[in-house]
């Protein structure tokens, strides 16, 4: 359960900086805008635009490369399954919460 925590924490944190790194005078802005020039919005949204969205791409990606790794998987791929929408949901409330708390504190400056 630790570990969940742990990769759910981490995610959070990737999602919340990925995202702020494509902002205006940051190192990922070009970048961004190409892909949002490129790009349709319903695949570009959960890749880099839009900081919500994108807890459900980087959520798999990250539950497959952590989960994965562990040598149960082969006898309990109903519980890695099953347990895949608590994550994405559980992400989607911690990206919710430390993006709010980043926008309430850069207010306050």
């Amino acid at each position: 359960m630790m570990l969940f925590i742990e990769v759910l924490i981490i995610n959070m944190l990737f999602i919340i900086g990925l995202h702020e790194s494509t902002k205006p005078s940051f190192i990922l802005y070009k970048l961004n805008e190409l892909l949002e020039r490129g790009l349709p919005n319903w695949f570009y949204a959960p890749l880099l635009g839009c900081v919500y969205c994108m807890s459900s791409v980087w959520g798999i990606i990250f539950y497959c490369i952590y989960f994965l790794k562990l040598n149960t998987f082969q006898e309990n791929w109903l519980k890695f399954v099953g347990w895949l929408p608590v994550y994405i949901l559980a992400l989607h409330g911690l990206v919710h919460l430390g993006y709010e708390l980043l926008c309430f504190l850069r207010n306050r400056e």
